[in-house]
């Protein structure tokens, strides 16, 4: 490439060339330097001979391939991660994704980057909000130095609505600051969440529909975590008043009558779960006007 060169600088006198090489020096270490040539001619215009300027730039090419080198490594983890990233720029729009993110949304990348706003979530989030609204108030908030982690409603290509865990900061990348996103696909959680939450309100609609009888749930402490309003009206106490409380706590709360009972229960609650057996015993309970209700109490760990 150097004798290429050289004879091009002679051939072509008046132009500067310039190319970029390795040399060994006497130490025996590698220097960058860059070659600027240039011929100069006698009086009758003819080349006899050349100008050759070599500069230093080994500082330069070094920090260039540490550059490649932290961009391979940035791409490959970018590439390689679990979860679905994009990376937004300043007007919102979409500067780059890696393959979980296109997979995520059904969308080819070229579909993914094309010019828009809306495409990635539907008009309103689940709350009733405004989604482009609220993704610029996050993006605000990023800006100013907040690393935020929210649930939001997302569309894919097909229109199909799903969930995600999304967290979103502002940060120095190559070419500038950006918005980096980070998705987690939540729709299956969200799921058993709301069927965990309609099959409570079956189980609470059952309990409350059996009026003559007394049910409650408790953990294995004895704290209590459910019952219905027949045992409360039996106790005399709220439903604030016994979420997390024991036997012996709601004790010194109840009705006077029902005192007792709620202390047998303390002992009877600890063999339950100590034995892990289903216990039965009849508890007497005495109202307003000494009235006498007998309970049979099944216990089931």
């Amino acid at each position: 490439q150097t004798m290429a060169t050289i004879k091009e600088v002679y051939e072509n006198p008046g132009r500067v060339y310039s190319l970029e090489s390795r040399r060994l020096t006497k130490s025996g270490t590698t220097l960058d330097v860059r070659i600027s040539a240039a011929a100069y001619r006698d009086f009758y215009g003819k080349p006899i001979g050349m100008i050759v300027n070599l500069t230093d730039i080994s500082e330069s090419k070094t920090a260039e391939r540490s550059l490649r080198m932290s961009e391979r490594r940035y791409r490959h983890l970018f590439e390689s991660a679990n979860d679905a990233i994009i990376i937004f720029n300043n007007d919102s729009s979409i500067e780059d994704c890696n393959e979980q993110a296109l997979r995520l949304f059904g969308a080819t990348r070229e579909e993914f980057l094309s010019p828009h706003e809306d495409f990635l979530s539907p008009p309103v989030q689940p709350d009733g909000s405004d989604s482009l609204v609220n993704i610029h108030k996050v993006m605000q908030r990023a800006m100013q130095g907040e690393r935020l982690s929210i649930e939001w409603q997302h569309k894919k290509m097909d229109n199909t609505l799903f969930f995600v865990e999304m967290s979103i900061q502002y940060v120095d990348l190559p070419g500038g600051p950006r918005f980096l996103s980070m998705l987690r696909d939540v729709t299956s959680r969200k799921k058993a969440e709301a069927a965990l939450k309609e099959s409570e309100e079956r189980l609470r609609m059952v309990i409350n529909a059996a009026p003559l009888d007394i049910v409650c749930f408790k953990d294995g402490e004895g704290r209590w975590q459910e019952s219905n309003r027949e045992i409360l009206r039996v106790l005399g106490i709220s439903v604030q008043e016994y979420l997390g409380k024991t036997s012996a706590e709601l004790a010194e709360i109840a009705k006077p009558g029902a005192r007792e009972l709620l202390l047998r229960a303390v002992k009877s609650d600890e063999e339950a779960f100590s034995t892990g057996m289903v216990l039965r015993e009849e508890l007497v309970l005495y109202q307003d006007g000494d009235q006498e209700r007998i309970f049979d109490v099944i216990r089931v760990p």
